[in-house]
C-alpha cells in the first residue's frame, strides 16, 4: 500500500516537470492528426520559386540535425561531423541565389531561417538549437503566405 502511494506520488511530482508543444494538423481529406513539430507542409504546395526554396529549406534543417547526430566525443565522429558538415555547406550556398531573387520585405522569415540554418549545420552542441529555430521561422512563413499579409 505504502509503494503504491510512494509510487503516485512519484509521478504526481514529475509530472508537472514534463512539457511539451502539440501541433494539431489537418490534412486534405479532413484527417486530424497530433505532432510534436509543425505541420505547414500542405500549406506551401505548388510549384512558385518561394514554395519550392521553402521545401528545399525544410529540408536543410532536417539534414542540419543529421549532421549534428555524427557529432560525439572521440576525433572519428568530430571529422565524419565535419566532412558532413562541407557537404551541408555546399548544398546551403547553392540555396542563396534563389533566396536572394525573393524580395526581403515579403520573404522575411525565410531569409531568418537561413541565418539560422547557417549555424545549424555547425558541428556543435548548440546546432540543434538553431535548426528548430529555422524550422520554426519557415512555419512562421507558411503562416504569412496563408494569412496574406
Amino acid at each position: 500500500m505504502k509503494l503504491g502511494f510512494l509510487l503516485v506520488l512519484c509521478l504526481c511530482v514529475q509530472a508537472p516537470l514534463v512539457y511539451a508543444e502539440v501541433y494539431r494538423c489537418l490534412s486534405d481529406d479532413g484527417h486530424v492528426s497530433y505532432g510534436d513539430v509543425p505541420c505547414p507542409q500542405r500549406y506551401l504546395s505548388g510549384n512558385s520559386q518561394g514554395a519550392n526554396l521553402w521545401r528545399a529549406l525544410r529540408l536543410m534543417a532536417s539534414e542540419g540535425l543529421k549532421v549534428n547526430a555524427k557529432l560525439g566525443p572521440d576525433i572519428y565522429s568530430i571529422m565524419a561531423c565535419l566532412d558532413e558538415s562541407t557537404r551541408y555547406y555546399s548544398k546551403l550556398d547553392a540555396l542563396e541565389t534563389p533566396l536572394s531573387k525573393l524580395s526581403l520585405a515579403q520573404h522575411s522569415k525565410m531569409y531568418d531561417a537561413m541565418e539560422y540554418l547557417r549555424v545549424c549545420g555547425e558541428c556543435r552542441v548548440s546546432a540543434p538549437h538553431y535548426c528548430e529555430k529555422a524550422t520554426r521561422s519557415l512555419y512562421q512563413e507558411t503562416q504569412v503566405r496563408v494569412s496574406g499579409r
